[in-house]
């Protein structure tokens, strides 16, 4: 409050440029004596547009959505996003579990058609588990456990992604080799198209959209086969093949970056036709998975450590690292938490640095000490530096060698 404030005295209506007069005592008002006028200062109210205005009980009940479904459902889905979000942020940034949880229930419990739903079930799932994963962990209430969210998952969404995730472990370990396959096949057909070898490529592509629905990767084949397409008409000299599959790439994969790309080439298109310049569209890049991650040496960082969760102890390792701080780092007031990362490891935060340089001196002084850290470096942990935008993409996609390569690349010791 002083931050943004300023030290200010302690009164009512301190934000008010007329203050009202306060209930708690004062002054009484002087009586004019017999003879004198009384002054009467009619007082300028403040506009819809002031910033110290407050509106009337009138104007507020305008404001509300009352008997318009559209505005009524627009609202609500606000509320619901506001507290998804509100659980987000106590979770991940501020690590406090239980305000997170209390923000989830809510919805869950309130708003039974909102969009976040589903997804505030599993991150309810997700806490419960990290909490019993951690170890001394007791709630009476049955509620308080991640079983009991997996059952009401399975029950509400039967068959679903979030239904697999939670009953099946090796589900996502499953999914994430199978979208492995799928890049590393995708690269294979892009590298025959770099090769011009387009007759091949639209063969391939047709075999993936025909036989493989649920390939994460659809879309691309979709934009890559019309742009096959788009260079063997160009031999003949007519493009009513190339445009026929441009749009049906907007209409299989509406509100994705190949059809925006489609969009881009159609536009550019119809300015040849009409004789208007355009900038020609870029091709598709293969997909790289590192490329989720970006460097931003102004960002704030944190040094994480990650390791399995049956091959570390996460107190000892917290301790270890505070004691660290504690020693050579005293005055930057550092702070160590801990998370889990998917299933199977757990990752140790050192937070937070103003910006890469700062993070880099650190990390030169955690990697080369043997004497508090001897245990830590000593061991195969991963150990780097992360911003946290690159931290919060890690922690969604489970990315872990994408990002230690991304790592290496763009933080040279």
């Amino acid at each position: 409050f002083k931050d943004y404030w300023g030290d200010r005295p302690l009164e009512d209506n301190w934000r008010r440029r007329n203050k009202l007069s306060s209930g708690f005592g004062g002054d009484e008002e002087e009586e004019p004596e017999e003879g004198e006028e009384e002054l009467v200062v009619e007082e300028e109210k403040p506009g819809a547009n002031d910033p110290y205005y407050v509106p009337t009980l009138d104007e507020l009940l305008a404001g509300l959505p009352c008997g318009n479904e559209e505005a009524l459902s627009s609202s609500q889905a606000t509320v619901c996003e506001a507290y998804y979000q509100a659980g987000v942020v106590y979770k991940e940034k501020l690590e406090d579990f239980d305000n997170a949880v209390e923000k989830w229930e809510v919805l869950v419990t309130s708003y039974e058609d909102s969009d976040f739903h589903p997804t505030a079930f599993y991150q309810l799932y997700r806490s419960y588990l990290a909490k019993e994963q951690e170890g001394n962990f007791f709630c009476p209430d049955p509620s308080c456990s991640s079983e009991y969210w997996a059952k009401r998952i399975s029950e509400k969404y039967p068959g679903s992604e979030w239904d697999k995730l939670v009953t099946n472990p090796d589900y996502k370990d499953y999914k994430d080799i199978l979208e492995a396959e799928e890049r590393a096949a995708y690269e294979l057909v892009y590298n025959e198209y770099h090769f011009k070898q387009y007759l091949e490529v639209i063969q391939m592509c047709n075999e993936v959209i025909q036989n493989e629905p649920d390939n994460h990767l659809l879309c691309k084949y979709r934009i890559m086969k019309a742009r096959c397409i788009g260079h063997m008409d160009g031999m003949t000299g007519q493009r009513s093949n190339y445009i026929n599959e441009l749009k049906d790439v907007i209409a299989q994969c509406p509100e994705s970056e190949e059809a925006e790309a489609a969009k881009s080439i159609l536009a550019f298109l119809e300015s040849e036709s009409t004789g208007q310049a355009q900038p020609e569209p870029k091709e598709d890049a293969p997909v790289i998975e590192n490329d989720i991650y970006s460097f931003d040496e102004s960002a704030k960082h944190y040094l994480a450590i990650v390791f399995p969760i049956k091959g570390g102890n996460v107190n000892e390792i917290k301790g270890d690292v505070a004691d660290f701080n504690t020693k050579f780092f005293k005055s930057s007031a550092l702070k160590t938490t801990s998370n889990l990362l998917g299933k199977e490891k757990q990752i140790v935060m050192v937070k937070t640095f103003a910006n890469s340089v700062d993070a880099n001196l650190y990390y030169s002084a955690f990697i080369s000490n043997n004497e508090e850290l001897s245990e830590i470096n000593g061991a195969s942990y991963d150990i780097f530096l992360i911003s946290k935008d690159n931290y919060l993409t890690l922690f969604k996609t489970k990315s872990l060698e994408a990002y230690t390569q991304f790592f290496a690349t763009n933080y040279p010791m």
